[in-house]
């Protein structure tokens, strides 16, 4: 069996997407595992599972040569091709229809088509794998530190404002934890920079400040925390993908979709009149 998933989204979203990845390759009895998505989030693939991976260019004539590339693939789909429930016009592409559920995390909407297949035993969680190297990265940033199993991440970043809880709350949060003892990490992700700094600014102690990492480094930093706070961004995604507890700050977003029910990840929601409701601006 030739699989092939198609998902153009950013970070976040490909990171959750990557348990279903893995449970494809499980469960499945696959010859080849090829996905199509985002160049910017190709970063955070689980390439092991994978056995290509197709660079989607937005627009028609930029996307002729990834059709050629992947024409057998485009055969293979006549005969199954699986999608969610739309009632639009993208309905009609496919022959196998789940229904998205707003009561699930979002990699559970995804493994509904496994399920739909009588798959059982299904893990939800999504993975990243830093490294070795990138662990050895990550351990010289702590080098100094002495409470390093005692460190807390505090990621104020995220790509539009309104899913940002205020940097002088955050940096007043990184206080009460200083003084209960904990080791303060700001971190900010690839598009967050400077938020960071001033949330440190405003700190009357002296955080550790993780920034400008490659992604891989970041991954493996966050993997050494002993609880990682964060708004619904793709640094939270990847915290709960490397195993380390996470507390999701949620505005307008949905936390329920982004939130695993499994695992020590919890979250808080803000009590804007809308939530959840994803409007972004």
């Amino acid at each position: 069996m030739n699989v092939l998933v198609i998902k153009d989204a950013g970070l976040g979203d490909t990171l959750i997407a990557s348990s279903f990845l893995r449970e494809v390759r499980a469960h499945l009895p696959i010859d080849t595992l090829d996905f199509v998505g985002d160049p910017k989030a190709t970063q955070v693939l689980p390439t092991s599972v994978l056995d290509r991976v197709h660079l989607f260019d937005r627009g028609e004539v930029a996307a002729l040569p990834l059709v050629r590339r992947i024409r057998a693939e485009l055969r293979f789909l006549r005969r199954l091709r699986c999608g969610f429930r739309t009632y639009g016009f993208e309905e009609f592409l496919y022959n196998v229809k789940v229904e998205k559920s707003t009561e699930l995390y979002e990699s559970e909407n995804y493994l509904a088509f496994l399920r739909r297949m009588g798959k059982t035993g299904l893990d939800p969680l999504p993975f990243f794998s830093p490294g070795s190297d990138a662990i050895r990265d990550a351990k010289r940033i702590f080098l100094d530190c002495p409470c390093a199993d005692q460190i807390v991440g505090l990621n104020p970043g995220a790509s539009v404002a309104i899913k940002r809880w205020p940097a002088e709350r955050f940096a007043r949060l990184g206080d009460i934890l200083s003084a209960e003892g904990f080791t303060v990490a700001i971190v900010e992700g690839p598009s967050e920079m400077g938020i960071g700094s001033r949330v440190a600014k405003m700190m009357s102690g002296v955080p550790i400040q993780v920034k400008q990492l490659p992604f891989n480094v970041l991954a493996a930093v966050i993997k050494g925390m002993r609880l990682l706070i964060s708004n619904d961004t793709a640094v939270l995604h990847l915290g709960v993908s490397v195993g380390t507890s996470t507390l999701g700050i949620f505005g307008p977003t949905d936390p329920i979709a982004y939130t695993p029910p499994i695992g020590p990840h919890h979250y808080i929601r803000s009590n804007i009149s809308c939530s959840p409701c994803n409007r972004l601006e």
